[in-house]
């Protein structure tokens, strides 16, 4: 491949100098920008010519294989980064469900706590309840000390 370029470029520096040498020897002057121009187009084949073999079938069957392994590496690369995805996905999903878990877990208990702390403070108020409603059955009452206002009983 460097030996074509190598090519392509000495074959345009030997055009280069030819089209300079008939420029310079011109019949007449009035054709100058003319003959430049065609010179300048001539110039252009001859640097475009090996780019134009490099993508034809000809030349570019080293490029193609180039274009093909490239293109398969970066599919591998894809097909790589969607399983990681996927993984990533599952274990953030995994992790949401125990974060969950666990905070229903931290309230269920706490309203265990509560619950039982409510039902203790309302023992008393639960035996009067009992006592409106079953007026028969017998509750004992606890003596209350006695208040002395003013040195009276």
């Amino acid at each position: 491949m460097q030996a074509g370029f190598f090519k392509a470029i000495c074959q345009i520096g030997i055009f280069l100098v030819c089209a300079q040498s008939i420029v310079h020897f011109r019949p007449d002057g009035s054709y100058e920008k003319y003959m430049k121009l065609l010179v300048s187009i001539m110039v252009l084949t001859q640097l475009l010519q090996p780019l134009g073999h490099l993508f034809s079938r000809g030349g570019g069957g080293d490029l193609e294989e180039r274009v093909q392994r490239i293109r398969e590496q970066l599919e591998a690369g894809m097909a790589e980064a969607l399983e990681e995805s996927a993984y990533s996905d599952a274990l953030l999903e995994r992790m949401t469900l125990q974060e969950l878990n666990r905070v229903l877990e931290e309230q269920a208990a706490q309203d265990a706590a509560e619950a039982s702390a409510a039902a203790s403070a309302k023992e008393p108020q639960a035996d009067a309840k009992e006592a409106q409603e079953n007026p028969r059955q017998v509750k004992t009452i606890e003596p209350v000390e006695r208040i002395v206002i003013d040195g009276t009983r």
